[in-house]
């Protein structure tokens, strides 16, 4: 957001706002927001009255501010669990991704108590308004990347480290997340923020994400999807059929399907896919494919699953037109599985095509095939890609 005066909105006092009420006549939502929090021990503490120390007076280590902490972790929250469900209350979790390698454990209890989570930074040690100004893009994507690879989903939400924001938190919040922030106290109703120009435009020139949750029972469903831009008065629809998934059954998420990766200026990572909306692509592209494996047996002795996976991409008829023999996928340390692959489509291979997946728990025998299809036509433009936020 641009610097100003009075934040990212434009002030309208409550008695000129759209009238709101809550769901069932009820008069009060509580939403209970515990913070799962990490502190590294060589890392400079808060003071004995949750102060911020300047590091060049720190003392290192300070077990004192440290004990404390940690005894939350260790203890505390277990107890707070415990309350919450007795009450059948669901925490959001305002988690620090360094948490899901030091405490696994108890990402896994507040998983298997449906909690949600929201983006809390890596450590509460170090801040946003605390970093170089080009480190804090890297930063909050990694804290998203991180819980999204321990909780199984991105988390929808941000809630920054001290509730320390910079001008350009949202705008990076915007491009990285693609969510809302929790950072600005206005929970009563939506309200439009003031972005930057070029924040503007890059979301004019490639897509603007609106996000709405629903619980559903696992099954078949088809959802309809109606916009209207206001400016031309024009009207676009489309309609999806997905399914959703037993989680407790063997099964992978939906692949992302793109010829675009995101940008890695500093090469520090693995390229990633960009998700875009289009699924029609020039002829001779390479495509791209990401996908996570979740429900798979774990091995006894190990503790890992063993699971292989290889696809092909096939006519309508059903000829192939590439195929990748099945291999075994190497699970992280935590045991989980994710793959990206990439294979460039002959030139000659126009038309409908389908990306054909096949998944095998080699401990259980379970095999999955998922299908996605997609098209590929003379004159298709490639997507631009996703923004790095500078």
């Amino acid at each position: 957001m641009q610097p100003s005066s009075h934040g990212p909105f434009t002030p309208v006092p409550i008695v000129r706002r759209t009238h709101f009420a809550w769901p069932e006549g009820n008069r009060l939502a509580l939403w209970v927001v515990p913070n799962l929090e990490y502190f590294h021990l060589d890392d400079p503490l808060p003071g004995i009255h949750n102060e911020r120390v300047p590091a060049a007076s720190a003392r290192v280590p300070d077990v004192r501010s440290w004990s404390i902490r940690e005894y939350g972790n260790r203890v505390g929250v277990w107890r707070v669990f415990d309350v919450l469900s007795r009450y059948g209350i669901r925490g959001t979790a305002a988690l620090n991704s360094d948490l899901c390698d030091v405490h696994p454990e108890t990402i896994e209890r507040a998983l298997a108590l449906g909690w949600e989570f929201m983006g809390h930074c890596q450590s509460n040690a170090l801040r946003l308004n605390e970093m170089p100004p080009a480190a804090e893009g890297d930063a909050i994507h990694a804290t998203l990347e991180r819980i999204a690879a321990a909780t199984g989903a991105k988390p929808k939400g941000w809630l920054g480290a001290g509730v320390a924001e910079t001008w350009n938190t949202l705008d990076f919040l915007i491009v990285v997340a693609h969510r809302e922030t929790g950072e600005f106290f206005r929970y009563d109703q939506k309200i439009e923020m003031n972005l930057m120009p070029a924040t503007k435009e890059r979301l004019a020139a490639q897509w603007f994400p609106i996000v709405r949750d629903f619980e559903l029972a696992p099954g078949g469903y088809q959802a309809k999807i109606v916009v209207r831009d206001k400016n031309s008065g024009k009207i676009g629809t489309v309609i999806h059929e997905f399914e959703v998934a037993d989680l407790s059954q063997f099964r992978t998420s939906t692949p992302v399907i793109t010829d675009t990766l995101q940008p890695d200026q500093e090469k520090k990572d693995v390229p990633r896919p960009a998700i875009i909306v289009r699924r029609t692509f020039a002829p001779g592209t390479t495509l791209f494919a990401s996908f996570e494996v979740y429900g798979a047996t774990k091995e006894k002795p190990t503790g890992m699953p063993k699971v292989s996976a290889g696809y092909v991409v096939r006519r309508a008829d059903g000829s192939p037109v590439v195929e990748v023999a099945p291999s075994r996928i190497n699970p992280t340390s935590l045991g989980k599985l994710s793959r990206i692959v990439g294979t460039r489509l002959p030139a000659e291979a126009t038309g409908d095509l389908e990306f054909v997946l096949s998944v095998k728990d080699e401990i259980s025998g379970k095999t999955l095939e998922v299908k996605e299809p997609f098209t590929v036509a003379a004159g298709a433009a490639k997507a631009a890609a996703p923004p790095t936020g500078e």
